[in-house]
């Protein structure tokens, strides 16, 4: 049986056009699933079966359209990152990863293009699946089985 891993998906900041002044984790994961982001990330990004996922945005305040681009709350990234403890952090778009790389840690992240992104291709998701399908870990160290040739 293959070990499931954690990953933490770190994406920008939530948006909703409107009634959703306060964050509610039950209506957004309803949402989440349905969403542009939601289907490539389910469908086309993460491999099944692979990972335990745990979602986190880069700045929890909810933005007014999908083009909201609030700064990264450092303090908030650490909080969940602490609380999840991920074999490895899948860093959405550009606002995400250089706030993990401002934070360190020694956890490997790999940084992506937001799973929205216009020009985010096909080939290009293809890629990044076939490579999380390659994680593991052994004797504690983390790495992808291609970096063992």
């Amino acid at each position: 049986m293959e070990k499931t891993y954690k990953l933490l998906v770190v994406l920008q900041n939530p948006w909703a056009k409107e009634g959703f002044e306060k964050w509610n984790p039950g209506v957004w994961k309803r949402k989440f699933k349905t969403s542009y982001t939601g289907k490539r990330l389910f469908g086309e990004i993460i491999p099944p079966g692979k990972f335990k996922i745990y979602f986190t945005n880069a700045n929890p305040t909810i933005g007014k359209t999908s083009s909201s681009n609030l700064p990264p709350i450092i303090s908030h990234l650490r909080k969940r990152i602490d609380a999840v403890c991920p074999d490895l952090i899948l860093a959405c778009g550009k606002n995400a990863y250089e706030a993990l790389v401002l934070i360190g840690g020694g956890i490997i992240t790999m940084p992506i293009k937001h799973p929205a992104h216009r020009l985010f291709s096909k080939k290009e998701m293809a890629e990044i699946r076939a490579t999380l399908q390659r994680f593991e870990i052994h004797d504690g160290v983390e790495y992808f089985i291609d970096d063992l040739i």
